[in-house]
């Protein structure tokens, strides 16, 4: 009875070609334009803008002095320093920090410290700056004090490696900034799923066709047709995202899939949250079925953009800003899952990724379960 269920679902929804438009056509066209408007992709490095830092200094002398021109000459590449320092006393620079005006601020004095009112990525650079040059500090003393006649040789080092951001090879594979954009491109059309999904809570419930007030009345268990209705979605919906992900990856020659088995799981457990929040829309909501569409189809837009599809960067904004809306947000979810695949070298974050991508879907689709089961109805 469930595949013979899961048969005719299938049969009926891969004739829907406006669904199929939706989910795959789309997002191939939209992929299209992004290759031609970007063009030859760009330098991760490219992208980095000089971090305004607030220096205090603690006392003046020659480690002090040496300090300031170690951070004033750190650059990113020879075009882009590394820091626009802002010398400030101690309680002017943690204001400074307050108010956004700096990413941080260092103090100097027989240690470095560091204040962050957030974490993110210009602060992580910031760390690694003070850490960098407080173990050369060390091995310069080190070599001070064992051997002196080497001590020319040592602050020569300190000083001669001042970019210290380089782009680096990760996975055998370069690091392109414009990948953000085609896995926003790819969660988004995993979230045109619910287009499906909506076809799939039209087609059970009585109110709104012929082919609902039967299915309503049959006494198949409602669960067993909503799981095989979903899986033959799912399946179909599966589907278009290979068909994409293969255009981008083949045709397009986007450096997508390094990790081809992991990142299928992601493109898999997306297939599935997109499928189900459709589901979920279409059974909770009792608009017309014309407001579902564009409920459906505002809410993916939302989710893309809040998830960097229009600016790669609003996701790191809404990281420092509201946290927790990265955290819900499918887009996001998805589009972090692949990129931690490029950029991680444990899968931490990824498996954090598909662990609430998993969680999510399995709530809306007993929400959508319940919803419908208590649906009442006068007459049919």
């Amino acid at each position: 009875m469930f595949w013979h269920l899961y048969k005719y679902c299938f049969l009926s929804l891969i004739r829907r070609k406006e669904l199929i438009f939706w989910a795959m056509l789309f997002p191939i066209i939209l992929g299209t334009l992004f290759k031609a408007g970007f063009g030859s992709s760009t330098s991760i490095i490219e992208d980095y803008t000089t971090i305004p830092v607030a220096l205090t200094m603690e006392q003046t002398n020659e480690q002090s002095e040496l300090f300031l021109s170690t951070i004033t000459s750190v650059s990113f590449n020879e075009d882009t320093p590394m820091f626009d320092v802002i010398m400030a006393t101690q309680e002017e620079g943690a204001a400074m920090v307050k108010d956004g005006t700096v990413e941080g601020q260092i103090i100097f004095g027989d240690s470095i410290q560091l204040v962050f009112s957030a974490s993110g990525l210009n602060q992580s650079i910031i760390k690694i700056f003070a850490d960098q040059y407080q173990q050369n500090t060390a091995l310069t003393m080190h070599v001070l004090a064992n051997d002196p006649s080497k001590l020319a040789d040592a602050m020569t080092a300190l000083h001669e490696d001042t970019s210290f951001l380089q782009e680096v090879s990760l996975g055998g594979e370069k690091i392109d900034s414009m990948l953000q954009y085609f896995y926003a491109l790819i969660a988004m059309a995993c979230l045109y799923g619910n287009f499906l999904g909506l076809q799939n809570a039209e087609s059970i419930q009585a109110n709104l066709t012929a082919l609902g007030a039967r299915r309503h009345v049959t006494p198949t268990h409602h669960m067993k047709l909503i799981v095989a209705d979903t899986l033959a979605a799912f399946t179909i919906h599966f589907a278009n995202i290979l068909v994409v992900c293969a255009y981008l990856r083949f045709i397009l020659r986007v450096q997508i899939g390094t990790q081809p088995v992991y990142f299928l799981l992601v493109c898999l457990f997306g297939s599935i949250i997109g499928v189900t929040l459709g589901l979920f829309i279409g059974s909770v909501s009792r608009k017309s079925n014309g407001i579902k569409i564009a409920l459906s189809l505002g809410l993916s837009m939302v989710f893309s953009m809040l998830g960097g599809l229009m600016f790669s960067q609003m996701k790191y904004i809404i990281e420092q800003k509201a946290p927790f809306i990265n955290r819900i947000n499918p887009v996001a979810l998805i589009s972090d899952a692949f990129f931690s695949l490029s950029v991680y070298d444990d899968y931490s974050r990824y498996i954090s990724s598909l662990v609430t991508l998993g969680a999510m879907a399995v709530i809306l689709i007993i929400a959508s379960f319940i919803a419908i089961r208590r649906s009442r109805y006068a007459s049919l």
